[in-house]
Protein backbone atom coordinates (compact mmCIF):
# COMPACT_ATOMS: atom_id res chain seq x y z
CA UNK A 1 0.00 0.00 0.00
CA UNK A 2 1.17 3.49 -0.80
CA UNK A 3 0.51 5.54 2.28
CA UNK A 4 -0.82 8.85 0.94
CA UNK A 5 -3.27 11.39 2.25
CA UNK A 6 -4.97 14.13 0.26
CA UNK A 7 -4.76 17.24 2.42
CA UNK A 8 -6.37 19.82 0.18
CA UNK A 9 -9.38 20.03 -2.08
CA UNK A 10 -7.11 20.89 -4.99
CA UNK A 11 -5.14 17.68 -4.39
CA UNK A 12 -8.30 15.60 -4.37
CA UNK A 13 -9.70 17.34 -7.44
CA UNK A 14 -6.42 16.85 -9.29
CA UNK A 15 -6.28 13.14 -8.49
CA UNK A 16 -9.91 12.58 -9.40
CA UNK A 17 -9.48 14.53 -12.62
CA UNK A 18 -6.60 12.25 -13.54
CA UNK A 19 -8.70 9.18 -12.78
CA UNK A 20 -11.65 10.50 -14.77
CA UNK A 21 -9.36 11.17 -17.72
CA UNK A 22 -8.27 7.54 -17.59
CA UNK A 23 -11.89 6.42 -17.48
CA UNK A 24 -12.77 8.63 -20.45
CA UNK A 25 -9.82 7.22 -22.38
CA UNK A 26 -10.94 3.65 -21.66
CA UNK A 27 -14.48 4.47 -22.78
CA UNK A 28 -13.05 5.96 -25.98
CA UNK A 29 -11.01 2.82 -26.63
CA UNK A 30 -14.11 0.68 -26.15
CA UNK A 31 -15.97 2.93 -28.56
CA UNK A 32 -13.25 2.49 -31.18
CA UNK A 33 -13.21 -1.26 -30.66
CA UNK A 34 -16.95 -1.51 -31.17
CA UNK A 35 -16.73 0.51 -34.36
CA UNK A 36 -13.86 -1.34 -36.06
CA UNK A 37 -14.22 -4.19 -38.52
CA UNK A 38 -12.25 -7.43 -38.26
CA UNK A 39 -9.85 -6.08 -40.88
CA UNK A 40 -9.10 -3.14 -38.66
CA UNK A 41 -10.86 -0.46 -40.71
CA UNK A 42 -13.48 1.73 -39.00
CA UNK A 43 -16.99 1.17 -40.30
CA UNK A 44 -19.59 3.84 -40.70
CA UNK A 45 -21.48 4.50 -37.49
CA UNK A 46 -25.21 3.91 -37.85
CA UNK A 47 -27.04 6.77 -36.12
CA UNK A 48 -30.54 5.35 -36.72
CA UNK A 49 -32.72 4.46 -33.67
CA UNK A 50 -32.88 4.75 -30.58
CA UNK A 51 -35.76 7.15 -30.26
CA UNK A 52 -36.20 6.30 -26.58
CA UNK A 53 -32.86 7.85 -25.65
CA UNK A 54 -33.34 10.85 -27.92
CA UNK A 55 -36.64 11.56 -26.18
CA UNK A 56 -34.95 11.15 -22.79
CA UNK A 57 -32.16 13.58 -23.75
CA UNK A 58 -34.69 16.18 -24.85
CA UNK A 59 -36.40 15.70 -21.47
CA UNK A 60 -33.03 16.44 -19.82
CA UNK A 61 -32.80 19.63 -21.84
CA UNK A 62 -36.30 20.72 -20.80
CA UNK A 63 -35.92 19.91 -17.10
CA UNK A 64 -32.45 21.34 -16.47
CA UNK A 65 -31.36 24.97 -16.52
CA UNK A 66 -28.27 25.77 -18.57
CA UNK A 67 -26.88 28.90 -16.93
CA UNK A 68 -24.20 29.31 -19.56
CA UNK A 69 -26.34 28.66 -22.66
CA UNK A 70 -23.72 26.10 -23.55
CA UNK A 71 -23.88 22.40 -24.17
CA UNK A 72 -27.66 21.94 -23.92
CA UNK A 73 -28.16 24.66 -26.51
CA UNK A 74 -26.29 22.45 -28.97
CA UNK A 75 -28.73 19.58 -28.43
CA UNK A 76 -30.96 20.15 -31.44
CA UNK A 77 -32.28 18.41 -34.53
CA UNK A 78 -29.43 19.62 -36.74
CA UNK A 79 -27.22 16.83 -35.35
CA UNK A 80 -28.09 13.26 -34.37
CA UNK A 81 -28.36 12.90 -30.60
CA UNK A 82 -25.47 10.39 -30.50
CA UNK A 83 -23.23 13.24 -31.70
CA UNK A 84 -24.46 15.80 -29.15
CA UNK A 85 -21.86 17.27 -26.82
CA UNK A 86 -21.34 15.08 -23.75
CA UNK A 87 -23.20 12.12 -25.25
CA UNK A 88 -21.69 8.85 -26.42
CA UNK A 89 -23.70 5.96 -27.84
CA UNK A 90 -22.78 2.31 -28.24
CA UNK A 91 -22.76 1.18 -31.86
CA UNK A 92 -24.56 -2.12 -31.39
CA UNK A 93 -27.91 -0.74 -30.25
CA UNK A 94 -27.37 3.04 -30.51
CA UNK A 95 -28.16 3.43 -26.81
CA UNK A 96 -26.61 6.24 -24.75
CA UNK A 97 -23.75 4.71 -22.75
CA UNK A 98 -21.88 7.84 -21.60
CA UNK A 99 -23.33 11.11 -20.35
CA UNK A 100 -20.69 13.66 -19.35
CA UNK A 101 -22.21 16.80 -17.79
CA UNK A 102 -19.22 17.79 -15.67
CA UNK A 103 -18.76 21.48 -14.85
CA UNK A 104 -21.37 22.82 -17.27
CA UNK A 105 -23.19 25.26 -14.99
CA UNK A 106 -26.36 23.17 -14.94
CA UNK A 107 -29.06 23.06 -12.26
CA UNK A 108 -32.33 21.27 -11.67
CA UNK A 109 -33.66 17.83 -10.66
CA UNK A 110 -31.08 15.59 -12.32
CA UNK A 111 -32.57 12.17 -11.58
CA UNK A 112 -36.08 13.12 -12.61
CA UNK A 113 -34.86 12.56 -16.16
CA UNK A 114 -31.58 10.63 -15.96
CA UNK A 115 -33.29 7.48 -14.67
CA UNK A 116 -34.58 6.78 -18.18
CA UNK A 117 -31.10 5.92 -19.51
CA UNK A 118 -31.02 2.20 -18.70
CA UNK A 119 -27.92 1.49 -20.83
CA UNK A 120 -25.65 4.05 -19.17
CA UNK A 121 -22.14 2.89 -18.31
CA UNK A 122 -20.78 6.30 -17.32
CA UNK A 123 -22.52 9.26 -15.70
CA UNK A 124 -20.33 12.23 -14.80
CA UNK A 125 -22.28 15.22 -13.47
CA UNK A 126 -19.84 16.79 -10.99
CA UNK A 127 -19.50 20.52 -10.24
CA UNK A 128 -23.01 21.70 -11.09
CA UNK A 129 -25.94 22.60 -8.81
CA UNK A 130 -28.19 19.60 -9.38
CA UNK A 131 -30.89 19.02 -6.77
CA UNK A 132 -33.24 16.26 -5.69
CA UNK A 133 -32.69 12.71 -4.49
CA UNK A 134 -31.42 9.51 -6.07
CA UNK A 135 -34.51 7.37 -6.81
CA UNK A 136 -34.92 3.62 -6.40
CA UNK A 137 -35.17 3.39 -10.19
CA UNK A 138 -31.39 3.88 -10.45
CA UNK A 139 -31.28 0.13 -9.93
CA UNK A 140 -32.44 -0.21 -13.54
CA UNK A 141 -29.03 1.06 -14.69
CA UNK A 142 -27.41 -2.35 -14.32
CA UNK A 143 -24.44 -1.46 -16.53
CA UNK A 144 -23.53 1.66 -14.57
CA UNK A 145 -19.80 1.51 -13.86
CA UNK A 146 -18.68 5.11 -13.29
CA UNK A 147 -20.92 7.41 -11.23
CA UNK A 148 -19.60 10.88 -10.40
CA UNK A 149 -22.03 13.32 -8.76
CA UNK A 150 -19.67 15.39 -6.61
CA UNK A 151 -20.11 19.09 -5.78
CA UNK A 152 -23.86 19.42 -6.27
CA UNK A 153 -26.87 19.92 -3.97
CA UNK A 154 -28.27 16.40 -4.11
CA UNK A 155 -29.86 15.24 -0.88
CA UNK A 156 -31.76 12.53 0.99
CA UNK A 157 -30.78 8.98 1.84
CA UNK A 158 -29.31 6.55 -0.67
CA UNK A 159 -31.79 4.03 -2.15
CA UNK A 160 -31.29 0.33 -1.51
CA UNK A 161 -31.21 -0.35 -5.26
CA UNK A 162 -28.02 1.72 -5.58
CA UNK A 163 -26.17 -0.84 -3.48
CA UNK A 164 -27.15 -3.62 -5.90
CA UNK A 165 -25.19 -2.12 -8.81
CA UNK A 166 -22.33 -4.60 -8.60
CA UNK A 167 -20.60 -3.21 -11.72
CA UNK A 168 -19.69 0.11 -10.05
CA UNK A 169 -15.98 0.93 -10.07
CA UNK A 170 -16.15 4.68 -9.36
CA UNK A 171 -18.71 5.96 -6.86
CA UNK A 172 -18.34 9.63 -5.91
CA UNK A 173 -20.97 11.67 -4.04
CA UNK A 174 -18.51 14.08 -2.42
CA UNK A 175 -19.77 17.53 -1.35
CA UNK A 176 -23.54 17.07 -1.40
CA UNK A 177 -26.31 16.98 1.22
CA UNK A 178 -26.81 13.23 1.63
CA UNK A 179 -27.41 11.65 5.03
CA UNK A 180 -28.19 8.33 6.67
CA UNK A 181 -26.36 5.10 7.44
CA UNK A 182 -24.73 2.94 4.82
CA UNK A 183 -25.50 -0.80 4.73
CA UNK A 184 -22.98 -2.99 6.58
CA UNK A 185 -22.52 -5.26 3.56
CA UNK A 186 -21.60 -2.36 1.25
CA UNK A 187 -18.19 -3.71 0.27
CA UNK A 188 -19.60 -7.11 -0.66
CA UNK A 189 -22.19 -5.62 -3.00
CA UNK A 190 -19.58 -3.55 -4.86
CA UNK A 191 -16.65 -5.95 -5.30
CA UNK A 192 -15.15 -4.03 -8.25
CA UNK A 193 -15.13 -0.60 -6.62
CA UNK A 194 -11.79 1.25 -6.81
CA UNK A 195 -12.93 4.80 -5.89
CA UNK A 196 -15.26 5.55 -2.96
CA UNK A 197 -15.92 9.25 -2.41
CA UNK A 198 -18.54 10.17 0.20
CA UNK A 199 -16.82 13.14 1.84
CA UNK A 200 -18.56 16.37 2.90
CA UNK A 201 -22.04 14.95 3.43
CA UNK A 202 -23.75 13.85 6.64
CA UNK A 203 -23.48 10.07 6.44
CA UNK A 204 -23.47 8.22 9.75
CA UNK A 205 -22.89 4.76 11.15
CA UNK A 206 -19.75 2.71 11.67
CA UNK A 207 -16.67 3.56 9.66
CA UNK A 208 -15.87 -0.14 9.82
CA UNK A 209 -17.91 -0.63 6.63
CA UNK A 210 -14.76 0.05 4.63
CA UNK A 211 -13.32 -3.21 5.96
CA UNK A 212 -15.31 -5.09 3.33
CA UNK A 213 -13.58 -3.39 0.38
CA UNK A 214 -10.44 -5.07 -0.91
CA UNK A 215 -9.81 -3.48 -4.32
CA UNK A 216 -10.10 0.18 -3.37
CA UNK A 217 -7.46 2.61 -4.59
CA UNK A 218 -9.10 5.69 -3.03
CA UNK A 219 -11.23 6.14 0.10
CA UNK A 220 -12.48 9.71 0.61
CA UNK A 221 -14.85 9.89 3.61
CA UNK A 222 -13.91 13.02 5.59
CA UNK A 223 -16.44 15.52 7.04
CA UNK A 224 -19.24 13.08 7.83
CA UNK A 225 -20.64 11.70 11.10
CA UNK A 226 -19.13 8.21 11.00
CA UNK A 227 -18.32 6.61 14.34
CA UNK A 228 -15.99 3.89 15.57
CA UNK A 229 -12.33 3.13 15.53
CA UNK A 230 -10.38 3.63 12.34
CA UNK A 231 -9.02 0.35 11.03
CA UNK A 232 -5.54 -0.78 12.07
CA UNK A 233 -5.25 -3.40 9.35
CA UNK A 234 -4.96 -1.22 6.27
CA UNK A 235 -2.48 -3.73 4.88
CA UNK A 236 -5.47 -5.59 3.43
CA UNK A 237 -5.93 -2.75 0.93
CA UNK A 238 -3.12 -3.72 -1.41
CA UNK A 239 -4.01 -1.11 -4.06
CA UNK A 240 -4.75 1.83 -1.76
CA UNK A 241 -3.22 5.13 -2.86
CA UNK A 242 -5.48 7.75 -1.30
CA UNK A 243 -7.15 7.79 2.10
CA UNK A 244 -8.96 10.70 3.74
CA UNK A 245 -11.19 9.83 6.70
CA UNK A 246 -11.27 12.87 9.02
Amino acid sequence: MKNAHLKTQDDRSSFKSSLCNKVAFLVFLCFLTENTTAAGAPHRFDYRGNETDRTALLAVKRQLVDHRDGVLGSWNSSVHHCAWAGVTCGSKHNRVTVLDLNSLGLSGPLFKVIQNFTSLVTLFADYNTFTGTIPQSIGRMRNLTYLGLGANKLSGTLPVSLFNLSSLQLFDLTDNLFHGELPPNLGFTHPRLIWLGLAQNNFSGSIQIIRNFTNLESIILHENSFTGRVLDDFHQFHNLNIISLI
